[in-house]
């Protein structure tokens, strides 16, 4: 898949020029797994845990940081 592959490497780009922790989770219809970038699944459970544990309005601009 082409897509797949442009956006994990453009996340990885962004995560090293800006220095921050990313992760993303794929799901295509075609395709009954999901998958995760990276795939050692070190980012996801930091990343989740970060956002958990920010209030509403936190949350908001988690995203924008």
């Amino acid at each position: 898949m082409k897509r797949k592959e442009w956006l994990k490497n453009k996340l990885k780009e962004v995560s090293i020029l800006c220095n921050i922790v990313a992760c993303v989770i794929m799901y295509s219809s075609y395709e009954p797994e999901l998958e995760v970038w990276p795939e050692d699944n070190t980012a996801f459970p930091n990343v989740l845990n970060a956002f958990l544990t920010k209030s509403p309005m936190e949350r908001r601009n988690f995203f924008i940081e």
